[in-house]
């Protein structure tokens, strides 16, 4: 039986050995892909960005900011806690107290931001052109399109923490605290993750309004039959919605001219 055995072994080692050809054995057949390979396919990077904005629940920032302004507004000045919000918390200002809501908003934030920075690494890689054989047409109304919601939605993550955790920017001050990671492209390595670059408050707001303007030049005004079927629901944002944040973030740095430029542009021109 054990003579047997070495026969076999010996004959599997002579017809396995030849076929290792060095390390050509070790070479990848089918190397990984980039997750779009069409137009069609990239819609997906900026729907699942939006996916991760609008559609996860109480986790969302977009609701939690909507809820979180509502109880600090003047209608509401007294109520229980409810849905894990510490509503009175909140009416008092007790900015020092942690909120699983403003958590988790927090942390959807960055999902966002991931998301977007997947595909904007994806466009710029390519030199803004990762498919060059579609039409000018095609690559302006929905290539760049994308990229543009891209930057739009980055920014809404990043102003969405920025008002939430950072100081009220003062334009006669350096702004300089350094409280939230920046994300400028998807993490590649260990050390991408867990090394993060702590932007201060003016950088923070710098890269807001560098996406906003992206956004700006390169998202359509209105829906044309260029563009992807579910652009013409108005769900979707557009160089107007771009136009109007910006204004909100001068607003909020108190450049109040360069507000008023963006909000007369949305007014007059839309």
């Amino acid at each position: 039986m054990m003579k047997l055995k070495k026969i076999i072994i010996y004959i599997l080692l002579i017809l396995l050995v030849p076929g290792c050809n060095n390390e050509e054995f070790f070479e990848e057949e089918r190397p990984a892909q980039a997750p779009w390979q069409t137009v069609d396919e990239f819609e997906f990077a900026v729907s699942g960005a939006y996916g991760l904005a609008v559609n996860a629940g109480w986790s969302s920032f977009v609701i939690s900011d909507i809820v979180a302004e509502f109880i600090q507004s003047d209608l509401m000045y007294f109520s229980q806690n409810q849905e894990a919000w510490p509503v009175n918390d909140f009416i008092n200002r007790q900015t020092g107290e942690r909120s699983l809501p403003m958590e988790e908003a927090f942390v959807n934030c960055y999902k966002v931001i991931g998301a977007c920075n997947a595909g904007l690494d994806f466009y710029y890689e390519n030199d803004r052109d990762p498919f060059p054989t579609v039409t000018s047409a095609v690559k302006e109304h929905n290539v760049d399109r994308i990229a543009g919601e891209l930057h739009f939605l980055r920014a809404f993550a990043n102003f969405s923490n920025v008002k939430r955790h950072c100081p009220q920017y003062d334009p006669e001050q350096p702004n300089d605290d350094r409280l939230l990671p920046l994300r400028m492209s998807f993490p590649t390595g260990l050390d991408n993750v867990t090394n993060p670059y702590f932007a201060t408050t003016r950088e923070m707001y710098d890269t807001i309004i560098y996406d906003l303007q992206t956004a700006k030049d390169y998202l359509p005004e209105n829906f044309n039959s260029t563009h992807h079927p579910s652009y013409q629901y108005h769900s979707r944002a557009t160089r107007w919605a771009a136009a109007f944040l910006l204004g909100e973030v001068y607003f909020q740095m108190r450049n109040r001219d360069a507000a008023l430029t963006e909000f007369n542009y949305v007014i007059e021109e839309s």
